[in-house]
């Protein structure tokens, strides 16, 4: 037999992020016990979203929101509740910011092979399969 078949699930899980460049402090992204909200910073900080953009905070709270949801948010609904958080902010704001820190990502040269992993071949123009796509990456791997 080979060595590879004693390894456990999240030895193999490991195994793979590290091959593709990921530092083992960013595996909290996948351990339930961790914190949703500071999973969902790591997460953005990991693809390369700046903490200080609007979007950055918009778009964790969208993944916070959406995360154990079983069926598909309404952007429109979805960018509503988030500016309601955010005093004096609308929906268009939400999804404008949302939408900046989206391109953002995917101008930058972060990690190719990550990036392939969450969002495929061509990632999506619009801001909902972003979000879900992450949702999705950080429901992917348990630890």
């Amino acid at each position: 037999m080979r060595v590879q078949e004693f390894k456990t699930n999240k030895e193999r899980v490991i195994e793979e992020l590290q091959q593709i460049g990921f530092e083992n402090y960013y595996l909290q992204i996948f351990d339930e016990s961790v914190d949703l909200e500071v999973r969902a910073e790591l997460l953005l900080k990991l693809i390369g979203v700046k903490s200080g953009l609007c979007g950055f905070e918009y778009t964790k709270d969208a993944l916070i929101e959406i995360y154990d949801k079983k069926s598909v948010a309404v952007a429109m609904f979805l960018y509503e509740k988030i500016a309601q958080k955010y005093d004096g902010k609308t929906a268009a704001q939400v999804e404008r910011g949302i939408r900046h820190s989206k391109e953002l990502v995917f101008k930058t040269d972060f990690n190719l092979g990550l990036r392939k992993l969450i969002f495929g071949d061509i990632p999506s123009s619009e801001n909902m399969n972003y979000i879900y796509s992450l949702k999705y990456f950080m429901k992917s791997f348990k630890i």
